[in-house]
């Protein structure tokens, strides 16, 4: 039941994603557009942009650590034993979790904070900071919570696996 739950809140997020880059694709035509055709640029074309950018990339967190596609550099841990691979896998995941769980909090409370204050931005768009902050705590909420998942499994799995050496 958590394994779904984790598994459908990151695939959200993921989606959330993709249509901030399909919206960010779609800002960008139209801004080229304006300015370089029509020289009317638009004022508030590059705080937007930020703000999806920002979205891109911690929305999507918990998908990637799913799928194992974050950065990793494996020439040492290729030649240890499955089960201690595993082992490390754990402790990374279990790192992965403890990191994403403060982000999460922190971020909560900065996005609280800013909705209870009405923070805005200082541009001509003034659009309210607690909504961009908002970001953080539901893309790293998803993180933390894939990585407890991940880290569970992990520590199931490292009972099962063979100590015999990988190469």
């Amino acid at each position: 039941m958590f394994s779904k739950f984790c598994r459908v809140y990151a695939r959200f997020c993921f989606g959330a994603c993709e249509l901030a880059l399909a919206g960010m694709l779609i800002l960008v035509i139209v801004e080229v557009f304006r300015r370089y055709v029509l020289s009317d640029p638009t004022q508030s074309s590059l705080e937007i942009t930020e703000y999806l950018l920002v979205s891109i990339s911690i929305l999507p967190l918990a998908v990637i650590l799913q799928l194992d596609r974050h950065v990793s550099v494996d020439t040492l841990t290729n030649r240890l034993s499955p089960r201690t691979q595993a082992i490390l896998k754990f402790i990374c995941r279990l790192i992965t979790a403890a990191f994403a769980l403060v982000v999460f909090y922190f971020g909560a409370e900065m996005s609280i904070d800013a909705l209870m204050k009405d923070a805005r931005s200082s541009s001509l768009l003034a659009f309210p900071l607690g909504v961009a902050y908002g970001l953080i705590p539901i893309g790293f909420l998803s993180l933390g919570l894939t990585a407890i998942d991940e880290t569970i499994t992990t520590f199931k799995q490292i009972g099962n696996t063979p100590e015999k050496n990988h190469g």
